[in-house]
């Protein structure tokens, strides 16, 4: 009876907890209701009923680089997980976005716009049909019924053309070197929130991609060496002895070892004497497959062995040989993947390679970075530590880019920053999030992080995706402290790896790992309007007992940093964004201090604030 009585009160407060869960944070109608019909819960965690669909490509496509077209056919077989039927297949034509007419948030160069991706056939089931229509734009679709539980195969023929001048996330860098993405007719996302994802790729907003398994072939002049996502099946067909015994190496040195070299393209000793080279990559459970393509550029590689899982993660630099910075590449990459699987996020390291491209556009993917050359290494080390954390988010956790894109770039800031920092005379990334941030707090364009980021343009996405996002990660942490807050992270990546989770599920994984309701923080710092401004409204002094009272004048809560100047030096005091939980609106510090102070600073170049000049008090005694 007593346990029966103690399973009661526990329903009852589960039952509290996910109405105030409700009731105080706002949750939109379309993601409401997957509560209710529980593919999502209110402790954080996926449902009981989660269901994802599954996709798999198998594509071979021949790139040609004169031409700069890729012709190619892909089989795709797509599973409907979920508990409806679907009546038509949508798919994502992403290159659409050089097409002619079509609406876009990107400068494109003229001469690079063209009249689309061509669709030659598409065959349902066997079945070819016998009239559709050719894309426009991004979304495209055609109709055919697949019963919940069913598989559908489906496969087409296309061919494409890559920009020459215009370089958003991909494209040509010399005559002879391109990075190749987003590539390929992909289905688009199904899920429990909004059911087809059907918005438009404009060029600013970024992916949301299900997780596939993709087995690729690609053919390029005999002289053209390929690196992509997933595991090489087939090197030994395409490279000479000389060059596969380095590259095998390579994946056993712990320090960088030098697979293809200056040397190697003057003697002509790369590739065996095919008439052309048909790469083979294969890779499962990612969100998408890219490659990057030189007849000349040079290759770094060295392993990692990662001791929590015991296995090695072989890493790879490609580079011009006329980059400055990129013979360093390869061994940043190493010590950033080292940071973030031992110190931040402290999680394992999501995938056993990572190729750094010597593109110039600073983008990310599943196993390759495109990334430009820097005119100092604590830029170099920005640049690939970033573009690497993106491993995490949006990789290994299937975020929705396109709507939350602060769920990925402010981690990607907030994730490698002390390894960064390390680096660097100075703190800059937090500084001049803390400087970039105030010039937009509390303007029109200052727009809440829940805000779609479709509905935000221009500098501004930057400021709230970045910035913004950034300082309220870094706020949260401090918050909560190291220890605590890994714990939070580490729950939601075991819950969340391999699923796309939305704001809610990050916000209430935090609540119930953390064990206290944090909602009045998440709906300050991602949900309302608002600027950050504290200033010093009164200081009282009797002998070496300071009272210094703060005032939020601001609605958004920021830490408290003071510091007192001395004739000895100087004292710091701090508190955490924590001061401000219960909406008060002053917090009164006492401090002793030995000496005469001179002034009295609040805040620091980390913390915004936009009105600095109520920050100081100047000792008249």
């Amino acid at each position: 009876m007593r346990k029966i009585f103690f399973l009661f009160v526990f329903a009852i407060l589960k039952s509290f907890f996910a109405l105030s869960q409700e009731s105080e944070l706002f949750i939109p109608f379309n993601i409401k209701q997957a509560y209710h019909q529980k593919t999502r819960s209110f402790s954080g965690a996926a449902g009981e009923r989660y269901w994802q669909n599954k996709t798999s490509y198998q594509i071979e496509a021949e790139f040609f680089p004169k031409t700069q077209k890729i012709k190619g056919k892909e089989i795709i077989v797509y599973v409907n997980n979920s508990p409806q039927s679907i009546s038509e297949i949508n798919f994502k034509i992403y290159q659409n976005l050089y097409q002619k007419g079509v609406k876009r948030d990107r400068e494109i160069t003229p001469s690079d716009l063209h009249d689309g991706v061509k669709i030659d056939e598409i065959s349902v089931n066997g079945e070819k049909l016998d009239y559709f229509r050719q894309p426009f734009g991004t979304n495209y679709s055609i109709h055919t019924e697949i019963e919940s539980r069913d598989s559908i195969k489906i496969e087409l023929k296309w061919e494409l053309t890559i920009p020459k001048k215009t370089h958003i996330r991909m494209g040509s860098y010399d005559s002879t070197s391109f990075f190749i993405a987003y590539w390929y007719p992909r289905i688009a996302v199904y899920d429990d929130i909004d059911g087809w994802d059907n918005l438009e790729y404009n060029g600013l907003n970024e992916f949301y991609d299900d997780f596939s398994n993709y087995d690729v072939k690609i053919t390029v002049p005999n002289d053209f060496m390929i690196w992509a996502t997933g595991f090489w099946q087939n090197p030994t067909d395409i490279l000479s002895q000389e060059i596969f015994s380095r590259y095998e190496n390579a994946k056993k040195s712990d320090k960088v070892f030098n697979i293809i070299s200056i040397d190697d393209y003057k003697k002509n000793n790369i590739f065996k004497k095919n008439e052309k080279n048909v790469f083979h990559y294969v890779a499962n459970d990612v969100s998408d497959f890219c490659f990057g393509t030189s007849s000349h550029y040079l290759w770094d590689g060295v392993n990692y062995f990662q001791e929590s899982t015991r296995e090695n993660i072989f890493i790879s630099a490609v580079y011009n040989r006329r980059s400055s910075d990129f013979h360093k590449v390869c061994e940043i990459a190493k010590l950033s993947i080292d940071y973030l699987s031992t110190k931040m996020p402290a999680y394992p390291f999501p995938y056993p390679f990572m190729t750094v491209f010597n593109g110039e556009d600073g983008m990310e993917f599943p196993m390759m970075v495109n990334d430009g050359s820097c005119y100092a290494e604590s830029r170099t080390v920005h640049l690939t530590s970033h573009e690497i954390s993106h491993s995490y988010f949006p990789f290994l956790m299937g975020i929705h880019q396109v709507k939350y894109s602060w769920m990925d770039e402010g981690w990607a800031m907030f994730l490698p920053e002390k390894f960064q920092n390390s680096y660097s005379s100075e703190d800059y990334q937090e500084s001049e999030c803390a400087s970039v941030y105030e010039m937009y707090a509390g303007t029109e364009f200052d727009a809440p992080l829940m805000q779609p980021s479709t509905q935000i343009r221009g500098y501004e996405y930057y400021v709230t995706s970045y910035y913004k996002a950034e300082i309220a990660y870094r706020f949260l942490y401090e918050m909560l402290g190291e220890a605590k807050f890994k714990e939070c992270l580490t729950a939601y990546f075991n819950r969340w790896k391999g699923k796309h989770p939305t704001p809610y599920d990050f916000f209430f994984t935090f609540n119930d790992v953390a064990k206290e309701n944090l909602n009045w923080f998440w709906k300050i710092w991602f949900f309302e309007r608002g600027y950050p401004d504290l200033s010093i409204e009164e200081v009282k002094i009797n002998g070496e007992s300071f009272s210094v009272t703060i005032e939020r004048k601001g609605n958004l809560p920021v830490p408290i940093y003071l510091t007192f100047f001395t004739d000895n030096g100087e004292e710091i005091y701090t508190e955490s964004v924590r001061a401000w939980e219960k909406g008060n609106k002053k917090v009164v510090i006492e401090k002793k201090i030995k000496g005469r102070v001179k002034s009295i600073k609040l805040g620091n170049d980390k913390i915004p604030d936009v009105f600095r000049e109520n920050n100081v008090f100047e000792n008249q005694k």
